[in-house]
């Protein structure tokens, strides 16, 4: 695992527009890739994100990148504290979320989609994800045949030039209207897919979709430029009262 790894998959929860994002590694010594774990969240601890590994399996590790000041402020939204129960976690003003998270990852048979809750997801449509993943008859069209419903960026719009960011998202926006239109949907209320799979508001995800694309083009430009992990890092957190 390297920094590039974090540029390219974590760049909008480092830009502090995202609560958290989660990748994979490959590795071939345990102590090895904990080290770098454990440098990383040091260095950037002061930017108020922090680096954990959440599961580990045989040469790979599944690391979380996140803010705690954004999940603790995510996870106090009525819907999502709802979702959270319904999957058996203890709820109240001492409970540790991302404990109870870890435990399911490690110990679960399959894996607990209410993860999307951690990543900045919106709860509705973390509800609408579990739900077809719970239902084994939507779940077996959903695998049958990939959902019409499933839009991407169209093609031309991989490498945006300054200019044609709004061009590109009128493209996607466009192409995402017809879906509205579309009935008997295999995955049962999908709108569109991009980050996450979309079943609320479609056009708040869309330009989401667009400002995540936009910071993980700038942070990976400016990384091979020469700014280090920790300048790219947007300073966040709670601040603290004058006088303590």
């Amino acid at each position: 695992m390297s920094e590039e790894h974090v540029i390219e998959y974590c760049s909008p929860t480092l830009a502090g527009l995202k609560t958290g994002n989660l990748f994979s590694a490959k590795y071939d010594q345990s102590r090895d890739i904990m080290n770098r774990i454990e440098n990383l969240d040091s260095m950037l601890a002061k930017k108020g994100v922090r680096v954990i590994p959440v599961k580990t399996s045989k040469n790979r590790v599944l690391v979380y990148v996140y803010r705690p000041d954004f999940l603790e402020r995510d996870l106090k939204v009525p819907e999502a504290l709802a979702i959270l129960r319904d999957k058996g976690y203890v709820c109240g003003e001492d409970s540790d979320y991302l404990d109870q998270l870890i435990r399911h990852l490690q110990c679960d048979k399959t894996f607990p989609h209410e993860i999307g809750l951690f990543l900045g997801y919106p709860p509705s449509d973390v509800r609408g994800f579990i739900s077809v993943g719970e239902d084994p008859f939507l779940l077996a069209k959903c695998r049958k045949r990939s959902s019409p419903t499933e839009i991407n960026a169209p093609r031309g719009c991989a490498r945006i030039r300054k200019g044609n960011l709004s061009a590109c998202a009128d493209r996607i926006r466009r192409a995402s209207l017809a879906v509205r239109d579309l009935k008997n949907s295999p995955c049962d209320g999908v709108k569109c897919c991009g980050y996450w799979k979309v079943y609320s508001d479609m056009d708040s995800a869309l330009r989401t979709f667009d400002r995540y694309r936009r910071c993980t083009e700038v942070y990976r430009e400016a990384y091979k430029k020469g700014r280090s992990i920790v300048q790219l890092a947007v300073k966040t957190g709670k601040k603290r009262k004058r006088g303590n």
